[in-house]
């Protein structure tokens, strides 16, 4: 484990009167100069100047300070520098009330930390493989610049949800030759800020959230050296009072970028014909209305289309809002409703067929379902010693094949082919097909998810113990069970008193066994994931269900029926079925739920459940998604707002209406690390 060195950091000094003025030097074995005693960094006017560095590698108290208890207090100067050397392989940056400083790993010494002031730089040096922007809080900084000298070695910055919010008296952000861990940056910053740049970075997109609900002062956005796949966001996703002023040198080298009829109000009041020279304007996106073939074209999607996305790029505003249809004539109803007709005919016959061949649940058409390397030997075949040769025949299977005499079955656990059981002592549970099935792709269905499941290992997914025939004819996969239950059985359970550290450590456990699950080398997904597909042990550790993990699908359904209690997890995708969908992100979404339940401890959409019922509240969010509507399961509960920001805006980003916009799990996982540490050093304890 890398112990985390404080990075030198380097104080502009103040621009003197004298010579008698300055500051002592720092003494000669110092690891590193400051900022001032080099020729490179002049000092700046008005700035105060860094205590030297003492032999450990620490300051003297600054003059100007005075501690009283834990805090210490300066008084504000008008610019600070950090600076992040060479030597700093990975490194970290935080402002706060008190100071501003960055921590590094790599051979860096201990800390020089910037008093506070109104403008902070944070200066990378190219070696530097990554800069994290982490959770920051002043109420005096109100410029803030991140850069490297260098246009061509850009260093990589990840910036947390947390980084900018808490600073309330921003107004000028600044980033300079840096690439984004995401091109897509998505943003959250109080409501004063008034102008973002963007110098040569590699942003593909730029959205701004808001940090209250207070009224937006941003009126300035600058691009220098920039190329958008689409239309930036930030200019349509809100209308801005006061207008906005968008200059630099940028393109977009989509030719076509479609917007919602709200979408596109909001651009034109924002910055009107100010960007001729970079797009055109089009009141329409069907084909042959679009006549400007000289430059990229804004167009405003038809009523009841309401897109907000670029034809030739993934992401699309959070603000877009799908009008309802009207038929303009006699004629076109009729069409509209022949071709419902066929359709739901065909929709008929698709779904009966399907379960027909799909009846193992498995959520796709899988090509290994298919697999013939699976050789299932035939029913009349698949008695005793041959279902053992069987077992034994196949590498994967043979690691994990149990004794029959070892595995026993007590009751069945609801509908399904879940059933209770023992193994050698041990409750397990077990997944089996019954010898009488006569559908021989059940049973191929389920060894092929055997084989699939046998290299599987983490500690956040439910153990694998192994395969058995089940009394000598039944197939099974047996796993470990969990005393606890399911995850919403646990939250719902009022004698269970779950502390802040609890929940956050619940949505942690989820997250990571998704980030391995969706590893490259697995490229596998939870199949309907909710809270009753996770389970929790005595320790409350939770574990996502073994029986749902799958291979990657191109294709994944949903239940044909409201009112089952389901649609709840369901990605806006998985309903409207426009453009592919990444399981991935399916996951990702259904995760943004599961938080807001874990924090909340209620079931999603519960007043609207409660008011009208089940079936009818799955129709009403059916309706909501194919407006766009921002969708909030947790129903804006007290609780959420008194969760870590962080935390709540992962959630947020996971709810995210277009799979573009949602974070990845090893996001997640950054950002509930990050919470637990906070909540571990402050020992928070709670209760919500």
């Amino acid at each position: 484990m890398h112990v985390k060195k404080v990075l030198a950091v380097a104080l502009l000094g103040v621009l003197r009167a004298s010579a008698d003025d300055a500051s002592p030097a720092p003494p000669a074995n110092a690891p590193l100069p400051t900022v001032a005693e080099s020729p490179a960094n002049p000092p700046i006017p008005g700035q105060t100047t860094a205590p030297p560095i003492t032999t450990d590698g620490t300051r003297t108290p600054s003059p100007e300070a005075t501690v009283a208890g834990d805090a210490m207090s300066t008084s504000v100067a008008e610019a600070a520098e950090l600076f992040v050397p060479a030597a700093c392989t990975a490194g970290r940056f935080q402002i706060t009330n008190v100071k501003a400083l960055a921590t590094c790993e790599g051979g860096v010494p201990a800390p020089l930390e910037v008093n506070p002031a109104k403008k902070i730089s944070l200066k990378i040096e190219t070696a530097a493989t990554k800069m994290v922007l982490e959770d920051s809080t002043s109420t005096s900084v109100e410029e803030v610049t991140i850069y490297t000298e260098s246009s061509t070695s850009k260093v990589p910055v990840t910036v947390d949800i947390g980084a900018f919010p808490g600073l309330t008296a921003l107004k000028t952000l600044t980033f300079r030759n840096v690439n984004f861990s995401d091109p897509s940056v998505y943003l959250k910053v109080a409501p004063v800020l008034t102008t973002i740049n963007l110098e040569s970075t590699n942003a593909e997109d730029l959205s701004l959230s808001m940090a209250t609900a207070d009224s937006v002062a941003l009126k300035e956005v600058k691009f220098i050296g920039s190329s958008f796949p689409a239309l930036p966001t930030i200019l349509s996703e809100r209308k801005y009072p006061a207008g906005l002023t968008v200059t630099g040198s940028w393109t977009i080298k989509g030719l076509q970028t479609e917007l919602s009829p709200e979408a596109y109000s909001n651009l034109k009041a924002n910055v009107g014909d100010t960007l001729a020279g970079i797009f055109g304007y089009s009141d329409s996106c069907s084909e042959g209305s679009i006549t400007d073939k000289d430059r990229p074209v804004v167009c405003k999607a038809s009523v009841g289309k309401g897109k907000n996305s670029s034809s030739s790029s993934s992401s699309g505003s959070a603000s877009g809002r799908e009008a309802e249809g009207r038929s303009s004539s006699s004629d076109t109803t009729l069409t509209i409703i022949v071709i419902i007709v066929a359709l739901i005919a065909a929709g008929l016959a698709y779904f009966v067929a399907r379960r027909y061949f799909c009846q193992s649940g498995s959520g796709s058409s899988s090509p290994q379902y298919n697999d013939p390397s699976v050789g299932l030997i035939s029913k009349d075949e698949t008695h005793g010693h041959n279902k053992l040769s069987f077992i034994s025949s196949d590498d994967a299977l043979r690691e994990i094949r149990l004794e029959q005499h070892e595995v026993s079955i007590s009751k069945s656990m609801g509908t399904g082919r879940i059933w209770a059981g023992e193994h050698s002592g041990r409750k397990v549970v077990i997944k089996r097909v019954e010898a009488e099935s006569t559908d021989s792709h059940v049973t191929k269905a389920l060894i092929s998810q055997a084989r699939s499941l046998a290299p599987l290992s983490h500690p956040n997914l439910v153990s694998l113990v192994g395969v058995a025939w089940i009394q000598g004819t039944d197939f099974g996969i047996v796993a470990e069970c969990l005393e606890k239950g399911s995850l919403r059985s646990v939250l719902l359970d009022l004698d269970t008193e779950l502390e802040l550290q609890t929940k956050l450590n619940m949505c942690l456990d989820i997250a990571s066994a998704l980030m391995y699950l969706h590893h490259p080398s697995r490229n596998m997904y939870m199949r309907r994931l909710s809270s009753r597909k996770v389970l929790v042990n005595g320790t409350m550790d939770c574990k996502i269900n073994l029986f749902d993990c799958h291979p990657f699908a191109t294709r994944l359904d949903v239940p044909e029926a409201f009112g089952i209690g389901e649609m709840a997890w369901w990605a806006p995708e998985l309903v409207t079925r426009k453009g592919s969908i990444d399981p991935r992100k399916v996951n990702i979404y259904a995760l943004g739920v599961i938080m807001g339940e874990i924090f909340t401890r209620h079931t999603p959409y519960h007043n609207l459940v409660d008011a009208i019922g089940s079936t009818l509240a799955d129709v009403e969010l059916l309706k909501r998604i194919r407006r766009e509507e921002r969708l909030l399961p947790h129903e804006n509960r007290r609780e959420m707002s008194e969760i870590p920001a962080m935390v709540r805006d992962v959630v947020d980003r996971c709810l995210a209406y277009s799979p573009a916009r949602r974070p990845s799990a090893e996001e997640v996982v950054v950002c509930l690390e990050s919470a637990k540490g906070y909540s571990e050093r402050h020992g928070s304890t709670t209760s919500l």
